[in-house]
C-alpha cells in the first residue's frame, strides 16, 4: 500500500505530463492537436434542474451540434448527488475543433450566433475555457 507521506511515492510533475490529444481529420490527414472548449453552465433561476437538462439536450443541441468544423460534442449534466452543497453549475459541455482558428471561425458563423442567443434563454451563466486535452488514464471498455 502506498504511504501518502512517503515522497518516493510521488511523481514529479514532468512524469505526469502526457502529450495533448492527437487526432487525424479529413481536412488534415497528419496528426493534429485538437482544441477542446469546456463550457460550464448554470440554469436560469425559474428552471428546474430537469427542465434545464431537457431544454439543453433536446432543443439547444439542434442548433449547437451544427457548429461548423465541430469534431465532437459532449454534454455532462450534473447529478443531484454532489459532495457538500448543490453543484455550482448544472452541467458542462465539451466541444472539439481541430484548431483554435477553426473554433473561432465556427463561433463567427451565423449558427453560432443563433445558438448563443438560444443558450442565453435558459442559462444564467456560461463560462468557456479553451483547453488542450491530455489523457492521464484511458481504459478501453469491451
Amino acid at each position: 500500500m502506498l504511504n501518502p507521506n512517503d515522497n518516493r511515492n510521488q511523481m514529479a510533475p514532468r512524469d505526469l505530463f502526457i502529450e495533448p490529444l492527437k487526432r487525424y481529420t479529413r481536412e488534415h490527414p497528419q496528426e493534429v492537436t485538437v482544441i477542446k472548449l469546456i463550457a460550464l453552465l448554470k440554469r436560469k433561476p425559474h428552471l428546474s434542474h430537469e427542465a434545464f437538462a431537457k431544454r439543453w439536450l433536446f432543443e439547444h443541441t439542434k442548433l449547437s451540434s451544427k457548429l461548423p468544423g465541430l469534431l465532437e460534442y459532449r454534454i455532462n449534466i450534473a447529478t443531484q448527488h454532489q459532495p457538500g452543497a448543490e453543484a455550482p453549475y448544472d452541467g458542462t459541455a465539451e466541444l472539439y475543433w481541430e484548431s483554435l482558428e477553426a473554433m473561432e471561425a465556427s463561433f463567427a458563423s451565423d449558427i453560432a450566433k443563433i445558438a448563443g442567443d438560444d443558450a442565453d434563454d435558459f442559462c444564467e451563466v456560461r463560462l468557456h475555457i479553451y483547453t488542450e486535452e491530455h489523457f492521464v488514464v484511458q481504459r478501453n471498455v469491451s
